[in-house]
């Protein structure tokens, strides 16, 4: 996946496997782009009812027909400082569709890290770029985690102490709030960390396969 160059690219990612088997022979891109229409459409509401001083927890999207021949619904999960998440169900798949509230394109630009560490981020699928009263925002399609695990944090710590140790790859708000189920739930925290003044860059390739194992 390449990285998200903002001057360019409107958006990142593919359609859920879920969802592809859905199109039949429909070809991939025209039902990827009546994906996205639909998803911007649902962003452009929220921030349209959002404009009205209307808690986000208040507001009540209207889904705007089928998708892929499915009944789409929406139920509000919760909202951070920059984004508010929907439990959205798509016939009988389940996603967690996050809508930012601030001008960020955070999930889509660290969204080719992901590959790095699949078990540590919650799978984010596809995202895009839309515009609202000038401005532009950014929507991503993820995963949907039901449940949380009572060590889910402590997994997910040590998960990122293996990650840093053998891809570079950090957090820098890593929160209890942040994670869910031993995963990262609020991906634009993670980044690439410059370890040249590390001691576990000093490390050799034995010496790390020995870390991975103790870990």
């Amino acid at each position: 996946m390449k990285k998200f160059n903002r001057a360019v690219h409107k958006s990142m990612g593919e359609l859920p496997p879920a969802l592809r088997q859905l199109i039949g022979d429909a070809d991939v891109a025209t039902a990827t782009a009546e994906f996205k229409d639909f998803m911007t459409a649902l962003a452009t509401e929220f921030h349209a009812q959002l404009a009205l001083d209307i808690n986000p927890k208040d507001i009540n999207l209207r889904v705007p027909g089928k998708l892929f021949g499915q009944t789409v619904s929406l139920d509000y999960v919760a909202s951070g400082s920059i984004g508010s998440v929907y439990k959205m169900t798509i016939g009988d798949n389940i996603f967690a569709f996050k809508i930012n509230r601030r001008t960020t394109t955070g999930e889509l630009d660290v969204m080719p890290l992901q590959k790095r560490v699949r078990g540590l981020v919650n799978k984010m699928h596809i995202g895009s770029v839309f515009e609202f009263n000038g401005r532009k925002y950014s929507w991503v399609i993820s995963d949907f985690i039901e449940n949380d695990r009572v060590d889910g944090f402590e997994s997910a710590m040590e998960k990122l102490y293996f990650a840093y140790i053998t891809k570079g790859v950090s957090i820098d708000d890593a929160h209890p709030n942040n994670f869910k189920d031993g995963r990262l739930v609020d991906t634009p925290s993670l980044g690439m960390r410059d370890r040249e003044y590390d001691d576990i860059k000093k490390l050799t390739r034995v010496q790390v396969d020995i870390v991975k194992k103790l870990a």
